[in-house]
């Protein structure tokens, strides 16, 4: 069954599609995009070292 795990300030609730009131998914989806902005800042900041490094090494 689907299900989405939604954040009340310290407290975490699971809203199954049944019982979900719309602010329940609105405020779901905009922490589902908070979570992957995050995730592709830490991997272009990677990607950005390594590309540096790579600029070191190639440079002697």
């Amino acid at each position: 069954m689907p299900w989405t795990l939604v954040k009340r300030g310290l407290r975490k609730q699971i809203i199954t599609p049944l019982d979900a009131p719309q602010e329940f998914r609105e405020e779901a989806h905009r922490e589902r995009q908070a979570r992957e902005w995050v995730q592709d800042t830490a991997r272009l900041r990677a990607l950005g070292l390594a590309y540096h490094w790579q600029r070191l090494l190639a440079g002697g």
